[in-house]
């Protein structure tokens, strides 16, 4: 699919150059953007340092070169590659969605008849498909979702993907996955990621 040219204020973010890591630059120099509407996939080997890329975009990882631009006012949604630890914590998915501000009614069908049950009594692929689907139903711009088909059953994959597809277009997601089928049939476009 070819990229449109983005209009004033569709961009959402624009790294030029970047080089990130932890005490060293493992990654980069990358150039990409997200726009608003766009579905764009970090792809590359294990260890070119995808997470890397996202954890410097929130400030996570050390900036060695380069620059990350976004605009002031843009929301981020950020779903982690590995979940939370929340065990013995009496925390329900109605927690994480009245703290996220997210409406139950946007969450995807399996998700909204499990909110009232303690998250550290979910399946790993139920929590997946919780916090997955909380930062999709976001009121954000952007939403970074890291490895989001983890421990996810093709059930819960094809989820994944209907709220990606019919989620608003006004925003834009950056997202890095293993599952190239997963990445071909959400994303827009790719970036390569090179160590």
């Amino acid at each position: 699919m070819t990229r449109r040219e983005a209009a004033a204020g569709d961009r959402l973010i624009a790294v030029s150059g970047l080089r990130a890591g932890f005490g060293r630059p493992v990654v980069g120099p990358l150039d990409f953007t997200v726009d608003r509407g766009e579905v764009v996939g970090l792809r590359g080997p294990n260890g070119a340092g995808k997470t890397t890329v996202i954890e410097a975009l929130i400030g996570e990882a050390g900036l060695f070169g380069g620059t990350i631009e976004r605009p002031e006012r843009v929301a981020i949604a950020y779903q982690r590659q590995r979940l939370p630890d929340v065990s013995g914590l009496p925390i329900a998915g109605t927690d994480i969605v009245r703290v996220m501000g997210v409406r139950p009614d946007d969450l995807p069908v399996p998700v909204r008849g499990r909110l009232d049950i303690r998250v550290d009594r979910l399946s790993l692929g139920q929590r997946q498909l919780l916090f997955v689907g909380v930062a999709l139903a976001a009121p954000a711009a952007l939403v970074i979702l890291d490895e989001p088909t983890n421990n996810l059953d093709p059930e819960a994959v094809a989820e994944v993907v209907a709220a990606i597809k019919d989620g608003p277009k006004e925003r834009g997601i950056l997202l890095v996955s293993h599952d190239s089928r997963f990445v071909e049939t959400v994303c827009t476009h790719t970036v390569e990621v090179r160590p």
